[in-house]
C-alpha cells in the first residue's frame, strides 16, 4: 500500500528514482567486475575422497528420473550411495527407480524440503549431495568438488549449472543467463557471499545438517534458506566452475513464470527471516552484496509500476511520452552500468570456455527484457497468494 501510495502521489521525482537506480546498478557491477579481476582461487585437488550419499527427492519425475540416476552411478569417485525419495508421485517414477542399484524410500506427498530431510536421516556418507530428479551430473564433478572440503570452515560447494541441450528460443535465453548467472556465482564465493545452495548437487557437510538442522519445509525456496542459514553460522560455501552438472529447465512461459514466481518470492520471504544478515559483523554479504542486491530490487520493482503509471496517467492527460536520451545524467549511469554487464557476460563465456557470439547476446538481451515482467508477476500473484492463503506447491 505504501509503494502504491508513493506511485499514485508522484511525491518521488522519477528522475531521483533513475539515479538512484543506475548509481546503485554501476556501482554492484563495477565492484563485481573488480573483484573478479582482481581476486581467484584456485579450486583445491583432493587427496582424501569421502563416503557420499547422493539424495534424489522426486515427484512425479517417471520422464527424467532414470537419466539422472544413471548419471549418479557413472560418477568417477570411489565411493557414494544413492538414495532415491519417492515424494507421493501418482506416475512411474518410484518403479522406473527400482531398475537400479539404489536405496528408493517411499513417503506419501510432503513437499521436496522433508523429501531430503527423510534422505538425510538415511544417509551414511560423511559428505551428502542433493540433486533434483531433471538433472544430470558430469562424471567428473564430484572430484573437482572434493578439495574445497580440506578447508573445514567450508560446509557446502555448489557446482556449475548449464541448461541441458537448449533448442527453443525460451531454452536459449535460459541458457545465456545460466552462463551469466555461474559467473556471479564465482564472484559470490570469492567475497563469501554465496546466498543459494541449489538442488543439482550442492554437496554439504553431513554435519552441518546436524548442527543447524535439515531443510526448512516452510520456506518457497529451501535451498536459499539452507546457504542463509549456514552464513549466519559464519561459515564458508564454495563454488566450483570444473564441476558441471546439466538441468532441464521450464520450455514454455507458464512454467518459467511460475519457475520466476517462488523464486522471487522465496527471496524476500528469507530476507525477511535473516534480516540480521545486513550487517557489517557478517562481511561483505551484509555490508555489501545483500543490500545491494535488495535496493537494486526494490528500485526495479518502484521503477517498473512506476513507469507503467505516469505512462498510462500521460496517455490519459492526452500527453506523449517523454523521448529517452542517452545523454541525460540518469540514463547515462544506466547505459554505463549496461556496458559493465556485458563485459561481464563476455567474462562469463570465457569463464565457461564458450565462444562468443551475437545468438547469445541476443538471448541474453531477451532474458532481461522479460525478467521485469517476470518480477511483478512475482510480486502481485505472491502478495494474492498471502491474501487468499494458498500454499505454494514444488
Amino acid at each position: 500500500m505504501v509503494l502504491l501510495y508513493i506511485i499514485t502521489a508522484k511525491s518521488i521525482p522519477k528522475e531521483m528514482i533513475e539515479y538512484a537506480f543506475g548509481f546503485v546498478s554501476l556501482y554492484f557491477l563495477t565492484y563485481l567486475l573488480l573483484t573478479y579481476l582482481e581476486e581467484d582461487y584456485e579450486e583445491p585437488q583432493a587427496s582424501i575422497f569421502p563416503k557420499i550419499s547422493v539424495l534424489i527427492p522426486a515427484y512425479n519425475e517417471e520422464d527424467t528420473i532414470e537419466e539422472t540416476i544413471r548419471s549418479v552411478l557413472d560418477l568417477d569417485y570411489p565411493d557414494f550411495e544413492v538414495i532415491v525419495i519417492d515424494d507421493g508421485s501418482t506416475d512411474g517414477t518410484g518403479d522406473k527407480a527400482r531398475k537400479f542399484p539404489v536405496k528408493l524410500l517411499q513417503q506419501k506427498n510432503s513437499g521436496k524440503a522433508e523429501a531430503l530431510n527423510n534422505g538425510i536421516r538415511q544417509a551414511s556418507g560423511e559428505l551428502i549431495a542433493t540433486l533434483d530428479a531433471d538433472c544430470w551430473v558430469d562424471p567428473s564433478a564430484a572430484r573437482h568438488m572434493i578439495g574445497f572440503f580440506s578447508d573445514k570452515k567450508v560446509m557446502a560447494v555448489t557446482p556449475t549449472m548449464k541448461v541441458w541441450e537448449p533448442k527453443t528460443t525460451l531454452e536459449k535465453m535460459q541458457k545465456a543467463e545460466y552462463t551469466y548467472s555461474n559467473l556471479m556465482s564465482k564472484i559470490f564465493a570469492l567475497l563469501d557471499s554465496l546466498t543459494v545452495t541449489p538442488g543439482p548437487f550442492t554437496i554439504y557437510r553431513s554435519s552441518v545438517f546436524k548442527e543447524l538442522g535439515g531443510f526448512n519445509g516452510k520456506a518457497l525456496t529451501e535451498d536459499n534458506e539452507m546457504a542463509l542459514r549456514m552464513q549466519s553460522a559464519n561459515y564458508l560455501i564454495r563454488s566450483s566452475k570444473k564441476a558441471i552438472v546439466y538441468t532441464a529447465v521450464p520450455t514454455s512461459l507458464g512454467a518459467l513464470f511460475r519457475q520466476r514466481k517462488r523464486w522471487y518470492a522465496g527471496y524476500w520471504e528469507n530476507m525477511k527471516n535473516y534480516s540480521h544478515l545486513f550487517a557489517p559483523r557478517y562481511g561483505e554479504l551484509g555490508a555489501f552484496v545483500l543490500p545491494a542486491i535488495t535496493l537494486m530490487l526494490l528500485l526495479s520493482l518502484y521503477k517498473i509500476i512506476s513507469d507503467a503509471f505516469f505512462s498510462l496517467s500521460e496517455l490519459a492527460d492526452g500527453q506523449v511520452a517523454g523521448s529517452f536520451s542517452f545523454f541525460q545524467p540518469f540514463h547515462l549511469l544506466s547505459v554505463v552500468a549496461a556496458g559493465i554487464g556485458l563485459i561481464l557476460f563476455y567474462l562469463s563465456i570465457r569463464e565457461a570456455q564458450e565462444t562468443p557470439s551475437i545468438s547469445m547476446l541476443f538471448h541474453l538481451l531477451l532474458m532481461t527484457l522479460l525478467t521485469p515482467f517476470m518480477y511483478v508477476y512475482a510480486f502481485f500473484r505472491r502478495g494474492y497468494e498471502i491474501i487468499t492463503r494458498r500454499a505454494a506447491k514444488w
